[in-house]
């Protein structure tokens, strides 16, 4: 009977980890440089923020909850490009969070949107599923 118990503790805490995925796109129609996701970050209290200008990577850690990294492309695929042509987009970054803690990288990626506006969509066939404010 205990086995049975802790069996089901862990069936819940599978359950429980959000379905979403670790590789996400944030999207903009204005021209944008990673120096400005930076920057959004600098002075944030609540997290950690770190910027390789020549590697083209931000990571934005948030103790106990990982974190959110943020890069440039160095080369966007054809399909991609065809779906930035297609919905006037300019602007293109790879995102990694936790899934674990995808609450709280979503709050990291709501307080983007909110500065720097565009949409955060799953790295998936379908660009599911789609952060955007309002």
């Amino acid at each position: 009977m205990k086995n049975k118990s802790k069996l089901q503790k862990i069936q819940k805490k599978k359950i429980s980890i959000p379905s979403v995925p670790a590789e996400w796109l944030y999207f903009m129609e204005e021209e944008m440089l990673l120096r400005e996701i930076y920057e959004i970050f600098m002075d944030d209290a609540g997290c950690s923020a770190e910027f390789w200008q020549e590697a083209g990577v931000l990571e934005i850690a948030v103790p106990e909850y990982g974190s959110v990294d943020v890069e440039e492309f160095e080369e966007i695929d054809e399909d991609l490009q065809l779906y930035m042509e297609e919905h006037h987009l300019k602007s293109v970054f790879a995102v990694t969070i936790v899934p674990e803690h995808y609450e709280k990288a979503r709050q990291m990626m709501e307080k983007i949107l909110s500065q720097k506006g565009g949409y955060f969509c799953g790295d998936t066939d379908d660009f599911l599923p789609e952060i955007r404010l309002g």
